[in-house]
């Protein structure tokens, strides 16, 4: 089952990345300030898991 998004322009599609990639920078940054990991040490996986474990159980800000 092929799921597609809807059709963007590309003006829209590459403001829409632009926003993502400095959402994606703020969410690496995070990780790399709330735990022992590094970018050149973990895994995508395990960024995915702390940022899903952070929407039910936030770290406080300045915890690692």
């Amino acid at each position: 089952m092929d799921i597609k998004a809807p059709a963007m322009a590309f003006e829209e599609h590459r403001i829409r990345h632009i926003k993502l990639h400095e959402a994606l920078n703020e969410l690496v940054a995070d990780w790399i300030g709330h735990t022992t990991s590094m970018p050149s040490t973990g895994t995508v996986m395990d960024l995915m898991k702390w940022s899903h474990e952070q929407t039910i159980n936030p770290t406080p800000t300045g915890v690692n």
